[in-house]
């Protein structure tokens, strides 16, 4: 059942109940007290009727019950208030008009200064009957007045008549209004599961466009919001699962041309009998290119353990460790005639020793491989308070092209493919880097500028609680 039904449903039955509980509460209260009304008139009738008998009889020199009878006989025939009078003795009546009859239980309850009376039904109609006694000589009488009241129970059935054909047309005109209001209602819910059908369809670009001022309207925003971070995750996705494929094809690549030609010179060595310079021409290629891969295997290990595991960090000297970076470089530096200076500070703070060692010589490495015909690195090491350091590399190499400053750190990115094949890169230098940094709860930066060289800015603030 659709919610709009249900709150039509709900809204009709409010309206039912609480009118039909109102109008019937207003029309027995109203006869009630028409009823009550009509019963004080009577009782005042009666008693006045009453006391008029009593006078007579104790005026009269007989004092004879036939006397009060015929008194009763004359107000009757000049005209009463009551429909039927009866006047009675315990052995009968002394006068009777119309089909009055005496009820045995009101002569039990009424005394000379107590009334009873009852409402009766008789031939379709209803009466209120009062029934009181008085003492005429030695005799008690009963004194009966019967009113005919059927105009408060048909003024009653009236009220009832009209009351229903009303009930039935304020319910009609609730059920079509709580319909056009319960439709109107929820329409922002409608148009809500309009566009995330849509959206679960695959049309991500939908939104929802609700301005009703409410709760519906925080509702159609919070959706918005929940869509955009939907459209974020399932980019990021894309673009991890985008990553992955590059990866790949990047690491087939890798070894597919050197695995190749590896498998080509072999079987070259092994099938001819080649001149000692071609053969150790081929050895020599194929002692190269293996290195090469043993490298990329273990830069590929690095990265995979740095993922997958949680490194104990230690108290150490980023200054120390600089020092023996630049000693493990110092050959390939003068062979490349590169000038490395290095400015540091004292100081201890929480790093993975091997892990920083590897990352501040692939910077280098780096570094020394922007240069062509020679340069300079200078690097600089501050410690920073509340724990941590600064480690930042300044060469005057040929510069990283903007656009690629995003993508440097991705694994098998080269931002010269051809140069870095040539100096043995894998492109795994500066993804490990990027993995070490995010390590140790740091930040790794990139500025650089054609023709003019690149700053790198290294920031290591120890292990994240």
């Amino acid at each position: 059942m659709r919610f709009r039904t249900k709150l039509t449903i709900a809204m009709i039955l409010l309206t039912s109940v609480i009118y039909g509980v109102g109008g019937a509460a207003l029309i027995s209260l109203s006869f009630r007290g028409s009823l009550r009304l009509e019963q004080s008139q009577a009782m005042r009738s009666y008693r006045s009727m009453q006391s008029t008998l009593i006078l007579v009889n104790s005026v009269s020199e007989q004092n004879s019950e036939q006397d009060v009878a015929d008194i009763l006989k004359q107000m009757d025939e000049q005209g009463s208030d009551w429909d039927m009078l009866g006047l009675s003795d315990e052995k009968g009546y002394l006068y009777r008009s119309g089909d009055v009859k005496t009820d045995p239980e009101l002569k039990q309850n009424c005394s000379e200064t107590q009334c009873a009376f009852r409402v009766f039904e008789s031939s379709g109609g209803h009466f209120l009957q009062i029934t009181g006694c008085f003492n005429a000589g030695e005799s008690l009488l009963y004194l009966d007045a019967v009113r005919d009241i059927s105009n408060l129970y048909t003024l009653r059935n009236t009220q009832s008549r009209i009351y229903r054909i009303f009930f039935i047309i304020v319910t009609a005109l609730s059920a079509v209004i709580s319909f056009v209001t319960a439709h109107f209602l929820t329409m922002p819910l409608r148009h809500l599961s309009r566009v995330s059908k849509k959206i679960g369809e695959g049309d991500l670009t939908l939104r929802s466009d609700v301005h009703s001022g409410d709760e519906m309207e925080q509702l159609s925003d919070t959706f918005n919001v929940m869509a955009e971070n939907l459209v974020q995750k399932i980019q990021a996705l894309e673009d991890a699962m985008e990553q992955q494929e590059r990866f790949m094809g990047s690491f087939a690549h890798e070894l597919k041309t050197p695995m190749t030609s590896m498998i080509g010179y072999a079987d070259l060595m092994r099938s001819c009998d080649l001149p000692s310079s071609e053969r150790r021409e081929c050895a020599e290629y194929i002692f190269r290119e293996g290195r090469r891969l043993e490298r990329l295997s273990l830069k590929l290990l690095d990265l995979l353990v740095l993922k997958k595991q949680d490194f104990e960090l230690t108290e150490a000297s980023p200054a120390k460790l600089l020092d023996d970076a630049a000693r493990s470089v110092d050959a390939k530096l003068r062979q490349n005639n590169v000038i490395l200076t290095i400015q540091s500070q004292e100081g201890v703070c929480l790093l993975e020793t091997d892990l920083i060692k590897s990352l501040l010589i692939n910077l280098i490495d780096n570094s020394i491989k922007s240069m062509e015909h020679g340069g300079s690195i200078r690097i600089r090491q501050i410690m920073l308070s509340g724990g941590g350091c600064r480690i930042v590399i300044l060469d005057n190499g040929r510069g990283i092209p903007r656009d690629e400053l995003e993508k440097i750190t991705e694994a098998f990115y080269r931002v010269d493919k051809s140069r870095s094949r040539k100096q043995g890169g894998a492109g795994l230098g500066l993804a490990l880097c990027a993995e070490i940094v995010k390590l140790h709860n740091g930040k790794l930066d990139f500025f650089s500028e054609v023709g003019k060289g690149t700053l790198i800015n290294v920031e290591l603030r120890g292990k994240k609680e």
